[in-house]
This record gives structure tokens, sequence and C-alpha cells, in this order.
């Protein structure tokens, strides 16, 4: 691994001193707790104002943060053909539009399927049959 430049140094410590994580180059308690979360110093910034501000709106920015932080697309765009797939992307796109948001569309998708889940299990897990 090669060392950052100082330029990308100098600009984290900006950030993180912005985010109230560091302060004259030592750790707070914030960023104490930024450590714990493990996710982009910004979007545990994110999560923390939501919960301080607007605690109603925790669950939806959770979510969000959740589908912005997971790997590649987290949902199935398509069928077997390219028509298919493209089908399904404007129907996103469209769906998203109707939203003002993509991100909460997407959000709505998700609560949608696990709202589903819990209903089909009756809040069981479908492997054990334990109540969840």
């Amino acid at each position: 691994m090669d060392q950052p430049t100082s330029d990308v140094i100098n600009q984290s410590v900006e950030l993180l001193t912005k985010l109230k994580c560091i302060d004259e180059l030592k750790i707070t308690k914030r960023g104490e707790l930024f450590t714990e979360l493990g996710l982009d110093p910004r979007l545990s910034s994110f999560i923390v104002e939501i919960y301080t501000e607007y605690q109603s709106l925790l669950e939806l920015a959770v979510g969000i943060v959740a589908i912005l932080s997971a790997p590649g697309n987290i949902f199935f765009m398509g069928g077997p053909t390219l028509e298919a797939k493209q089908e399904a992307k404007e129907r996103l796109a469209l769906l998203a539009h109707n939203h003002k948001s993509d991100l909460i569309h997407l959000y709505s998708v998700y609560s949608a399927w696990k709202n589903a889940g819990a209903k089909a299990t009756k809040g069981k897990c479908s492997e054990c049959q334990r109540q969840i």
C-alpha cells in the first residue's frame, strides 16, 4: 500500500475537524463514536445528526445509509434479455421521479420487501422459526 499524499492527509484532517471528530489533532468522543459505526465519516455524521435532530427519521436515514454503503446495486435490475433490463431501468427511473428521489424510492422498495417478508414469516426466522 502506498502512503497517501500530503494533500489527501490534509483534506482528511480538514474533513474530520469539520465533522468534530478531531480537535487539535486529538480524537473527540464524537470521533470515537464514528469509529464504532464503521462508516464513511460523512455517513456517520448524517446518522448522528438525524438521531439528535430528527429521531423520527432515523429508520429512513439508516436505510438510506445502508443502500449507499452496500457494494454494487442491492436491487435486481431486469430479466433475461437486454430489453427486460432496459424496461426495469426505465420503470425504476419513473418511480424514482414520482418520489422525487431515487434514494427515497429505493428505500420504499426495500421497506416493502422487508414488510412483505415480516408478514410471510409472522415475525419468525425462516431458518429456525424462532421469534425475531
